[in-house]
């Protein structure tokens, strides 16, 4: 079982993971306000752990050891209340969410988009430290530092700091701690098909052949040539359900003024050449 579900987990690389030392892990840690069966698609962190209020507080100060003593994760347990900016990305993501149906170049473009979600300055910073990983075992404490300091910067609901991260702890041997960061993704964005290719891989190299297999059945399948694309097709109905669902809860806290927001992304948001290779 474990060699078929390697071989699954080698064949999902293409899809969300370029390289050994690139693998798109995506990252995710539990959040203890953000436990609420708001998806469709069965990922329910309660399937990961029993669900009571000591195995959550187990798994939270986890990710505290994982991304460091300095960030508070309760002041960034909810976002901000939702500019109007963010809710255009958002609908915007939801219309490449769209188009994975027909097309596999719109996954390129989710990626795009996910990197560049707060603008390119932080779309920059993060990049370098993408750099720093790919430097080689002597550079991963510096790229750790950087992503920590995004992650204190910009908070865990941009999700891209959490795959770096989540990748480097991947990449360190640490699966235990790569495996909470792919959660938080997963409990954020559960449609992001990088982190379901990324905790399969977790799994797999934990000697967890259950939960790989489980998580393998989750991820996006692939695009045939021929055929309905049945089981494509009814992934990307329940993406879109349950984007939508996050949208308008996250909607439910209310839109602020984003001015002063538009002003710092002069850049086209969509248009950068930033991009997970």
């Amino acid at each position: 079982l474990e060699l078929k579900i390697t071989f699954l987990c080698l064949c999902s690389t293409v899809a969300g993971f370029h390289s050994a030392q690139r693998q798109r892990c995506v990252v995710l840690g539990i959040c203890t306000n953000h436990l609420k069966k708001r998806n469709t698609f069965g990922f329910r962190l309660y399937n990961n752990i029993s669900g009571n209020s000591s195995d959550v507080e187990a798994v939270r100060e986890k990710l505290e050891l994982s991304i460091g003593a300095s960030y508070d994760l309760e002041s960034n347990a909810s976002p901000p209340p939702m500019t109007i900016t963010q809710k255009e990305r958002r609908e915007h993501e939801i219309n490449l969410i769209k188009s994975l149906e027909e097309s596999d170049e719109a996954s390129q473009h989710l990626w795009e988009h996910w990197f560049n979600e707060r603008g390119a300055s932080p779309a920059k910073k993060l990049e370098e430290t993408n750099i720093l990983m790919n430097a080689g075992p002597g550079f991963w404490d510096k790229a750790e530092e950087k992503l920590l300091e995004i992650i204190n910067e910009q908070g865990y609901y941009w999700v891209e700091p959490l795959n770096r991260l989540a990748t480097l702890k991947f990449m360190q041997g640490k699966h235990e701690e790569s495996k909470d960061l792919c959660l938080k993704v997963l409990d954020i964005k559960p449609w992001h098909f990088g982190a379901l290719s990324g905790i399969v891989l977790v799994f797999v190299n934990l000697n967890d052949s259950n939960n790989a297999k489980i998580w393998a059945n989750r991820r996006l399948p692939p695009l045939q040539p021929t055929g309905e694309n049945e089981h494509r097709r009814e992934w990307v109905v329940r993406a879109v359900k349950d984007a939508h669902n996050a949208l308008s809860h996250d909607e439910s806290r209310g839109t602020e003024s984003d001015f002063e927001e538009k002003s710092s992304l002069d850049d086209d948001l969509y248009g950068s050449d930033n991009t997970w290779q």
